[in-house]
């Protein structure tokens, strides 16, 4: 995870581990990573859609703030979320 500024506010990325097609739709972190589980299949973009409406949801921003930057067909998935640190970002997950 790594937290950046540009000048126009902060942003952090995470890398986030997805299980699609899941019976549950939840967001931890096991003390070296995120992990993640969507009910979406995998399929038609589905659970990467679901992914970022999850964090998006649970960290209480708007979804374009949270963007899939790369693993569009990975399991593992790399996320830039504007607008908070990473000490924001474990504090609003409850984390911290």
């Amino acid at each position: 995870m790594q937290s950046q500024s540009d000048g126009s506010g902060k942003s952090v990325t995470v890398q986030v581990k997805l299980t699609p097609g899941a019976s549950r739709e939840a967001i931890e972190w096991d003390g070296q990573g995120w992990k993640a589980w969507v009910r979406a299949k995998p399929k038609d973009n589905e659970a990467n859609g679901a992914l970022v409406k999850l964090f998006s949801k649970s960290l209480k921003i708007p979804k374009s703030k949270v963007v899939l930057i790369r693993g569009h067909k990975s399991r593992e998935k790399v996320l830039e979320i504007d607008g908070i640190d990473e000490i924001q970002l474990k504090s609003k997950l409850g984390f911290d």
